[in-house]
C-alpha cells in the first residue's frame, strides 16, 4: 500500500503519452529482415507476461481499480502488440494499444511505441510511463544484442524519411467543453518553442554533430552552432510546418476543415499540435523521445498547468492571447537550433498587454516583471511561462515534485550543472568528454535507460536545482539529504543524514519531521515521523541513520518532508545499488551421469558497475533435498566492456557425472555463485530443477594390446585382458574369449 504521506495527485484533466523507443543493436546499426519481425515479436511477447507481474505488484491504487485485463493480439505485416482493458476517466471499460509498431507506420520499423491509457492523477501517469519502458527492456531477447536507447533520432544512422522518434502528449478528453479544447490548445500553442526549448534530444545524425564539438579551458563542453533538434529539422512531413504562413493556427472555432486548409496537410494530424483528435484530446506532437521518466512527467505537469490556465480564462471570460505566427515560428527555429539557449524573438500582440508583458520580459529572483530587461534567451522565457502558471503549477505541487526537478535543473543549473543544458546539450557533453567515441555515448544512452526502469525518479542530470526565491515559499528554511555513501553494494549497509537550517530571524520549535525509504520497486524498506525540538536563527539540525539494502535491487529513493505553517517543504535523494543479476538454466530437462556426456546450460549475467573487467564464477551440481554436491567447475568470465554476458557451458571445464555418485533418476539443479576478487559473493541463483538419470553398467572387458605398430608374420603380439566386476558377481560358467581377426577373415582363437 501507498505510505499516507503520498496518496496520489488528481490531475486537472486526463493526460496519455505515447513514447516512440528506439530497439537497435549496440553498435547502433538497425536490425534487419526478418531480425526486426523476431525481435519485435519476442519483446511483445516476453513483456506481457512481466506487465502481468507488474500490474499484481502495483502500489498505485487507481492502477489496480481502473486495470481489467490484457491480451495479445496479431496486426498482420505489423506483429503483435499488447491491448489493456482499462477504465477510461467517465469510467467505461475500454480497449487501449499499450506497446508495438507504431500504428501510424504502414511499414515494419524500428519504432517500438508504448502509450499510457488516459490517467488521471500523476503517480498513475508516472506508473504507466515507467512500468511500459521497463517491460520493454526485460523483454529485449538476450541473444538479440540489442538495446533500448531514449532518444530522438538514432545517433549513429542517416535520417531515412518519417523515421524518428518523438512523444505525444494527450490532454483532455470526451468528457471536456468543446470550448476549453479549443482554449487550451490556443494556449499551448503560444508556449511551443518554450516547450521545445526544454525537451529538445536528437543532437546527433550519422555520428555526427552539426558543427563543432569542443571542450573549453575551463573544462566546459561547447558547442554553439550544433542543432539541437535534428528530428525536428530532418522530419518535416509529420511535424511543423514550420513557416509562419502555415504555422498551426489560432483557432476561433472547432472547425477541422479550416484549420487542414491552413496548414496544407493530408492528414491534417501530422503537425506540432492537433485538436482534433479522434478521442478527443489536444495532442502536443513536437516533443523528442526524453531521457527519463521524470521529464517526461515534467513536462505533464506544465502542460496540464497551462490547461488549467486556460479554463481559469475562459470561465473568467477572458480571451486566450495570440502570440502571433511570426514571433512562434522565429522561436521554433531557434529551439531547434540551440535549445534554451536559443535567441528570443517576442510577441508584438498589443491585445493583452499583461500577458505580453510577462511573455517577452524577464522575471526577477524576488519574482517581479523586469519591464526595462526583455528576455534574450529562450531560457528567459521559459522561466516567464513558469512564472505565468506559477498559481497552477502550485496547485499541482510541482515546484516540490521529483518529477518536476530534472526540468528545473536544466533550466536553473545546479551545483554541478550549468543553467540552461538541455538533454541534447548533456548528450553532446557525455560525446565530447569520451573523446567523441559514439560507442560510449550509446552506451551512456542504454544505461540510463536501464536505470530509470528501477528507479522512476532517476535522471542523469540529478541535482538540487538553483531556483528563484519566488518559487520557494519556504525561503529561509531548507532541508536537504546527504548520503553517506552515493553508491553501495546491494546487500550492505547505507546512510544518510537529513539537515535542516534556519535562516530567518526567528526560532523554529516542534517542527515535525518524517522520511521514507522505498526500493525500487516503491515498497517501503524504513519510515519514521520525529519532532525537532528547536532550531535556533542561523542553526542546522542533523539526523542520521542507517538500513539494509538487499541484493539485486537496483536503488532505494529518500523522501522527507519538514512541515512549516501547514504546508510541507521536501528533498529527495537516491542511493544506487551496485547490483549483480543471474540466471543459469539446464539445456535439457534430463540428462544422464555417464561418466562421459557432458552437462549442457547456458546463462547470463548483468550488472550495473561498468568496471568489473572479470569475476570468477562458479557452477554446481546440486542434489537439493540433500544438499550433496556432485560437482563444481569454476571459470573467470570476462566482461570487457558490456556490462552483461551470455555463458553457456563452452566457457566452462568439462562437467560430467559419474555413475556411481548416485542411483536411479535423481532431481537436480545447477548453482551459479558470482564472486569477485576479494571472494565477496556478488551474486547467487539457481536453475530449474533437472533429472539426472545414473546409467549403472554390468561387468567391464578392459583390452590393451600393442597393435599400433606394423606387425611382420611370426610377430608375436603382448597384451592384457582385465575384468572389472563393478559390484556384480559371475557365476562359475562364466568364460572370457579372446580371438584374433585379419583382413582375410581369419579368426584365431586364443
Amino acid at each position: 500500500m501507498l505510505a499516507e504521506k503520498e496518496k496520489e495527485l488528481p490531475l486537472p484533466f486526463a493526460h496519455g503519452i505515447e513514447i516512440e523507443l528506439q530497439v537497435i543493436h549496440k553498435d547502433g546499426t538497425w536490425l534487419r529482415g526478418d531480425e526486426v519481425l523476431h525481435v519485435f515479436d519476442k519483446i511483445i511477447s516476453n513483456a506481457m507476461s512481466l506487465l502481468e507481474k507488474r500490474i499484481r505488484d502495483s502500489e498505485i491504487h487507481t492502477v489496480i481499480e481502473k486495470y481489467s485485463h490484457s491480451k495479445q493480439t496479431e496486426e498482420g505485416d505489423r506483429g503483435s502488440r499488447i491491448v489493456a482493458h482499462y477504465r477510461s476517466p467517465s469510467g467505461e471499460l475500454k480497449e487501449y494499444t499499450l506497446l508495438g509498431h507504431d500504428p501510424n507506420i504502414t511499414s515494419l520499423t524500428w519504432i517500438l511505441e508504448v502509450a499510457t491509457p488516459p490517467c488521471t492523477t500523476l503517480q498513475e501517469l508516472a506508473w504507466w510511463v515507467q512500468t511500459l519502458i521497463a517491460i520493454s527492456y526485460e523483454a529485449i531477447p538476450t541473444e538479440s544484442n540489442a538495446i533500448l536507447i531514449s532518444t530522438g533520432l538514432n545517433p549513429t544512422q542517416e535520417y531515412l524519411k518519417n523515421l524518428s522518434f518523438g512523444e505525444h502528449h494527450h490532454i483532455l478528453g470526451a468528457y471536456v467543453n468543446p470550448d476549453i479544447r479549443l482554449a487550451v490548445y490556443n494556449m499551448i500553442r503560444n508556449f511551443m518553442p518554450h516547450l521545445i526549448a526544454l525537451s529538445v534530444n536528437s543532437p546527433f545524425e550519422n555520428k555526427k554533430t552539426t558543427d563543432v564539438v569542443y571542450i573549453d579551458s575551463k573544462g566546459r563542453t561547447r558547442a554553439p552552432r550544433c542543432k539541437r533538434s535534428i528530428r525536428l529539422f530532418r522530419n518535416t512531413t509529420q511535424m511543423g510546418p514550420s513557416n509562419r504562413f502555415e504555422l498551426v493556427p489560432y483557432q476561433e472555432e472547432n472547425d477541422i476543415e479550416s484549420f487542414a486548409e491552413h496548414v496544407k496537410r493530408s492528414p491534417p494530424r501530422m503537425v506540432d499540435l492537433f485538436p482534433f483528435t479522434e478521442y478527443e484530446t489536444v495532442e502536443v506532437r513536437v516533443f523528442d523521445t526524453q531521457l527519463s521518466v521524470p521529464r517526461r512527467i515534467g513536462i505533464a505537469l506544465i502542460l496540464q498547468a497551462l490547461a488549467k490556465k486556460a479554463q481559469k480564462m475562459l470561465e473568467q471570460g477572458d480571451k486566450i492571447p495570440d502570440v502571433g505566427a511570426r514571433s512562434l515560428a522565429g522561436n521554433r527555429d531557434s529551439a531547434i537550433d540551440a535549445g534554451l539557449w536559443g535567441p528570443f524573438t517576442p510577441t508584438e500582440n498589443d491585445e493583452s498587454p499583461e500577458f505580453s508583458v510577462i511573455y517577452n520580459h524577464q522575471i526577477n529572483d524576488q519574482g517581479y516583471v523586469e519591464k526595462d530587461s526583455k528576455n534574450r534567451f529562450l531560457g528567459d522565457a521559459v522561466i516567464s511561462m513558469l512564472f505565468f502558471i506559477r498559481d497552477e503549477l502550485e496547485e499541482l505541487n510541482a515546484f516540490d515534485d521529483p518529477f518536476m526537478q530534472p526540468m528545473l535543473s536544466s533550466l536553473f543549473g545546479t551545483d554541478t550543472i550549468e543553467k540552461r543544458t538541455t538533454s541534447a546539450d548533456y548528450q553532446l557533453q557525455v560525446f565530447a568528454n569520451s573523446d567523441k567515441n559514439m560507442v560510449k555515448l550509446l552506451r551512456k544512452l542504454a544505461d540510463i535507460t536501464r536505470e530509470c526502469c528501477t528507479n522512476w525518479v532517476y535522471d542523469p542530470m540529478s541535482g538540487r536545482a538553483n531556483i528563484p526565491r519566488w518559487m520557494k515559499w519556504w525561503t529561509g528554511i531548507e532541508v536537504s539529504l546527504g548520503a553517506h555513501q552515493d553508491s553501495v553494494f546491494a546487500g550492505e549497509e547505507a546512510g544518510f543524514n537529513i539537515d535542516v537550517s534556519n535562516t530567518i530571524e526567528r526560532e523554529l520549535a516542534n517542527v515535525p519531521v518524517w522520511y521514507r525509504i522505498e526500493n525500487a520497486s516503491r515498497e517501503v524498506v524504513k519510515e519514521e515521523a520525529l519532532s525537532l525540538p528547536k532550531l535556533e536563527p542561523g542553526g542546522v539540525y542533523r539526523y542520521a541513520t542507517r538500513f539494509e539494502t538487499k541484493q539485486g535491487m537496483s536503488a532505494y529513493n529518500i523522501i522527507v518532508a519538514i512541515t512549516v505553517a501547514g504546508r510541507e517543504i521536501k528533498a529527495t535523494k537516491t542511493i544506487q545499488t551496485l547490483w549483480m543479476k543471474t540466471k543459469i538454466d539446464t539445456s535439457a530437462t534430463t540428462q544422464f551421469a555417464d561418466g562421459r556426456t557432458p552437462l549442457r546450460f547456458s546463462g547470463e549475467i548483468k550488472t550495473n558497475k561498468s568496471d568489473i573487467q572479470e569475476i570468477a564464477s562458479e557452477v554446481s551440481v546440486v542434489m537439493p533435498e540433500s544438499g550433496t554436491v556432485l560437482a563444481s567447475v569454476l571459470a573467470n568470465l570476462s566482461l570487457g566492456e558490456d556490462t552483461a554476458i551470455v555463458f553457456n557451458q563452452d566457457n566452462f571445464p568439462e562437467i560430467t557425472i559419474q555413475p556411481d555418485a548416485g542411483s536411479d533418476v535423481q532431481r537436480c539443479i545447477l548453482g551459479l555463485s558470482v564472486r569477485n576478487a576479494d571472494e565477496q559473493i556478488l551474486a547467487q541463483n539457481r536453475s530449474r530443477p533437472f533429472y539426472l538419470g545414473f546409467v549403472h553398467r554390468g561387468p567391464e572387458i578392459i583390452l590393451r594390446t600393442d597393435l599400433g605398430r606394423h606387425l611382420h608374420h611370426g610377430d608375436i603380439i603382448r597384451g592384457e585382458v582385465g575384468l572389472n566386476l563393478k559390484g556384480s558377481s559371475l557365476s562359475s560358467r562364466a568364460k572370457i574369449t579372446l580371438e584374433f581377426h585379419d583382413d582375410s577373415g581369419r579368426v584365431e582363437h586364443i
